[in-house]
């Protein structure tokens, strides 16, 4: 049975708040960013479906890379690769951070190739956020809570998803301009990845101070 008690668990509320804002920002660039490649850059309707072809190419190969690597150690030096769960939590939020960075800079990008570069690059990326979400919500709370955790993050996913592309559509009509509406997604997976290491920390405090307890 679906249990609210962690609605009050601040490790789970505050990676809630930070999936919603990944939501806001992950999926109004889908939308938007065929009518971006016609109406902004001057691309055909041929061209602009290929740019977002190129998004689910390289969204499927991400998944598939993050869900083999997350498992894995890496070899990084000084054994800095070593925990798995922490490789996880890293490679998430900076997944992220370039998801961030590359849509707030989407006005740059103002040719077929370079748009392409953007919609592989912004695929594979946040093929993290899809594939890991589950797994760290594991390394945040433990296996027991997974099956309530995860129901309660799809609502709040939802919520971010349901509002996000509406926001980003208003933010177009008002500037006749799909710019800004990019930039408001990278800024909300930029905020994000922000409120990601307080959950992790937070997490990590509750743990130390139960093993004191």
């Amino acid at each position: 049975m679906l249990s609210l008690s962690l609605l009050i668990d601040p490790t789970f509320l505050v990676f809630a708040i930070s999936n919603l804002l990944t939501s806001v920002g992950f999926n109004s660039p889908l939308y938007f960013l065929p009518l971006h490649a016609m109406k902004g850059v001057g691309l055909d309707s041929a061209s602009s479906s290929r740019v977002l072809s190129v998004f689910g190419l390289c969204n499927t190969l991400g998944r598939v890379v993050f869900g083999v690597v997350a498992d894995h150690r890496l070899p990084l030096p000084y054994g800095l690769g070593e925990d798995t769960a922490r490789n996880r939590l890293w490679m998430y939020n900076i997944s992220l951070s370039l998801c961030g960075i590359l849509t707030s800079l989407c006005y740059l990008f103002t040719s077929f190739v370079s748009l392409s570069v953007y919609a592989g690059l912004f695929g594979f990326s946040i093929s993290s956020y899809i594939c890991l979400t589950s797994v760290i919500l594991v390394d945040l709370l433990g296996l027991d809570k997974l099956t309530n955790a995860f129901g309660l993050l799809l609502l709040w996913q939802g919520v971010g998803t349901v509002f996000g592309p509406p926001i980003s559509g208003y933010l177009a009509d008002i500037t006749h301009s799909y710019v800004w509406s990019f930039v408001f997604c990278g800024a909300n997976l930029l905020v994000s990845t922000y409120l990601f290491p307080e959950a992790m920390r937070i997490g990590l405090c509750e743990y130390v101070r139960g093993q004191a307890w």
